[in-house]
């Protein structure tokens, strides 16, 4: 199957924007008039992927703890900020723009305290419910009416 110059170039674009990472990888030399097209993998660049992968690089002004320590401090950071992203996809809490003190101190006390139930229900579901974990044993049952929660727009 031979493919016109431009829907080759088509192709190539397109495969460059579904893995760029991948892309780098690879070596291409485009068709002229005398050569086909060629590809090489390029086993430098592979080799520094490999011994790269599944390592993380964290930067941090803490210099006097221990790397052990530091691990730990971003794991509760990366459980906290998806715990915000559930519970605001849970609960539907969107931007809101707010008249008040009061509201805004509100906006962000809710979802905080809603963080501080979930993490209370991660540490005593195991020993009540071996198996379940909180997105999926805390969260309420579909079309469960309790569920909803409505904003009134009080002045």
């Amino acid at each position: 199957m031979t493919l016109p110059r431009d829907a080759l170039l088509l192709r190539l674009g397109a495969a460059k924007q579904q893995a760029p990472s991948a892309w780098r990888l690879v070596d291409i030399q485009l068709p002229t008039d005398t050569a086909p097209l060629q590809f090489a993998l390029r086993k430098d660049r592979l080799r520094d992927v490999r011994r790269r992968e599944g390592r993380y690089l964290l930067r941090t002004n803490l210099t006097d703890a221990d790397p052990a320590a530091l691990w730990g401090f971003y794991l509760q950071l990366v459980r906290g900020e998806e715990a915000f992203r559930t519970l605001k996809g849970d609960v539907a809490l969107r931007p809101i723009d707010h008249q008040n003190e009061h509201r805004i101190e509100a906006h962000i006390f809710l979802p905080f305290l809603a963080y501080c139930l979930q993490v209370t229900i991660a540490q005593r579901l195991p020993s009540q419910a071996a198996g379940l974990t909180p997105p999926g044993g805390a969260r309420p049952a579909e079309g469960d009416p309790t569920a909803r929660g409505t904003r009134a727009d009080h002045g």
